[in-house]
């Protein structure tokens, strides 16, 4: 067996009389459709029941699968203590999808659980099934999301149909998240335009099946929309690779100011559609936009990328002389720090610089920058040959930074800023995406040179020119 249906689940407490205590009518339609759904789960009756959830713990760059044989959580946070759910987990299968995803070069696994009490991302789902699938004897593998990009997520979907097909798990998988939490001014967090925009779009590619659009949403439009399930979504998606799929659309409400979609997917198991192999699709348009890019790239760009690529493939750095169609003046002349910053997906995948000029000239600078970034940034593995054809640069050039005295001397679009004690730096480049105040931009500073808001520190503030 495999896979054999996929649901996204919304988890809202609400949905609980125990916690509700007379509200549940607010979300009545979701109730019903979580009727629905533990109605065909049970009409399966499935080995393992896989729940994707938004609220276990979260890597950056490591999807973590719950270890061990079992588990035990309560409803304490949510005024109900005696509201407690226990599981027994697929240890098998869950310790063969991290095989699985080993050999795909994903990082997954049961290492670092400090906390293996189960999360309402998980329990309120289990909580509806129950209700109609009663004394079951079926196992649960939990499993959470990572700080890495959607294409990722789905690539790690993949794994898990992957390891259910070959130890032939008859199983079912949830997508356990909400989507806007901003979508009315009465909401849990005001309103946000971008909550129903999203909203409604995510709606749409449920109700069409058009995975590859879940994978490439702006991500400060996915930040500003303040929603939870997206990525759950990606790893549903990723697990329905390649199938067609029978769309059953049951439920959508945002009453309470926060999105909660119910939706089920019946795959196809007799063959595979590659016009719905979604991270292939979307895998060759990269490419094709990369490539169109990097024939109207300016040299600033195209060193960087060309000095990854010849150190990735031979270990040997770039000299001059290799680069005298791409070399200009300025570069030579010009002494300056350089930040160089690399992505995959549109998510940072390498970012290192430097506040002072390091070496002779820019051109210099920005070969041992970009070295850096992509095989030395402690935050990340080093890039591989088979990521060069999806890597993305920017080169950004600093200017000498100036004192400031205040915030008022700053502005996030036009000048980075810099903060320092006698023993601790910290750096920020401006104009980016997900800062949008002064505020916010002295928060991360600070935050990386690991200074608090109670030491005394001083401010610097400088211009860059970004390639």
């Amino acid at each position: 067996m495999s896979i054999i249906n996929g649901y996204i689940v919304p988890h809202p407490p609400v949905t609980i009389p125990e916690i509700a205590k007379g509200r549940e009518n607010e979300v009545s339609q979701t109730i019903d459709a979580y009727a629905k759904v533990g109605q065909m789960i049970a009409k399966d009756d499935p080995d393992t029941i896989i729940i994707v959830t938004s609220h276990s713990i979260m890597y950056a760059d490591y999807f973590h699968i719950s270890p061990g044989d079992k588990a035990h959580g309560d409803m304490a946070r949510f005024d109900a203590p005696n509201l407690c759910f226990d599981v027994n987990y697929d240890k098998e299968l869950a310790q063969y999808i991290s095989s699985v995803c080993v050999t795909n070069d994903i990082n997954a696994g049961g290492l670092g659980e400090k906390d293996p009490r189960l999360d309402h991302g998980t329990m309120i789902p289990l909580y509806h099934i129950k209700k109609q699938f009663k004394g079951a004897d079926y196992k649960v593998v939990r499993i959470s999301l990572a700080n890495l990009s959607p294409l990722l997520h789905y690539k790690f979907g993949k794994c898990i149909a992957e390891a259910c097909k070959n130890l032939k798990r008859k199983a079912v998988i949830l997508a356990s998240g909400d989507l806007s939490h901003c979508c009315k001014e009465d909401g849990p967090y005001g309103y946000r335009h971008e909550g129903p925009i999203f909203d409604d779009t995510v709606v749409d590619i449920m109700k069409t099946g058009n995975f590859i659009d879940l994978m490439t949403f702006s991500p400060t439009f996915v930040e500003n929309s303040l929603q939870c399930g997206l990525n759950t979504f990606n790893v549903l998606a990723g697990a329905l690779d390649g199938r067609d799929v029978d769309i059953n659309f049951l439920s959508y409400e945002r009453t309470l100011g926060v999105g909660y979609a119910v939706c089920n997917f019946t795959p196809d198991l007799s063959h595979i559609n590659p016009d719905r192999q979604f991270d292939v699709k979307l895998e060759n348009r990269i490419k094709k936009d990369l490539k169109r890019r990097d024939e109207k790239e300016n040299p600033y760009v195209k060193l960087a990328r060309t000095t990854l690529e010849k150190y990735v493939t031979t270990k040997k750095y770039l000299s001059l002389t290799d680069i005298n169609d791409i070399i200009t003046e300025d570069m030579l002349n010009d002494n300056s720090a350089v930040f160089v910053t690399i992505k995959k997906d549109g998510a940072v995948r390498g970012c290192i610089g430097t506040v002072t000029p390091t070496t002779g000239c820019l051109a210099h600078e920005i070969i041992t920058n970009t070295i850096n970034a992509g095989i030395n940034d402690p935050r990340f593995t080093p890039i591989t040959i088979d990521e060069l054809p999806f890597l993305s640069y920017s080169v950004d050039v600093l200017y000498d930074p100036e004192p400031i005295n205040s915030l008022d001397e700053l502005d996030v679009k036009k000048y980075g800023v810099i903060v320092n004690t006698e023993d601790k730096r910290g750096l920020l480049l401006p104009n980016l995406e997900t800062v949008t105040t002064t505020e916010q931009q002295l928060e991360i500073a600070l935050k990386k040179a690991g200074i608090s808001k109670d030491e005394e520190y001083e401010m610097q503030r400088f211009e860059v020119v970004r390639y």
